[in-house]
């Protein structure tokens, strides 16, 4: 039987290695000159498109820089809605989608 034990302890391997790959992705950009900051946001409630959005305006973000999977094309991204695609639908938002290079 599955605990909330379990779920934590996912929920837990989840986010450290989601900041592990977040910490190399910002030294890269360091290396580059550009600044970077990770924040944590997590959600169960609303959808993850307006916590991203909210924040950026709150952190003064401009544009939104996200990426996008690339196993679909733009079109379908917009129309599927994707967290990259709502996020560039979203009114009074500057957003770079980036794919896979």
């Amino acid at each position: 039987m599955k605990t909330s034990l379990d779920f934590d302890h996912a929920m837990t391997a989840i986010r450290d290695a989601g900041i592990t790959i977040l910490e190399a992705a910002r030294a890269t950009a360091g290396a580059a000159g550009v600044e970077a900051e990770i924040v944590l946001l997590e959600t169960m409630e609303r959808r993850v498109s307006d916590i991203l959005v909210e924040k950026a305006r709150e952190l003064g973000c401009d544009p939104i820089v996200i990426g996008r999977h690339g196993q679909r094309g733009l079109v379908a991204l917009l129309f599927l809605g994707s967290v990259a695609g709502r996020v560039a639908r979203l009114p009074n938002a500057s957003v770079l989608l980036v794919g896979k290079h």
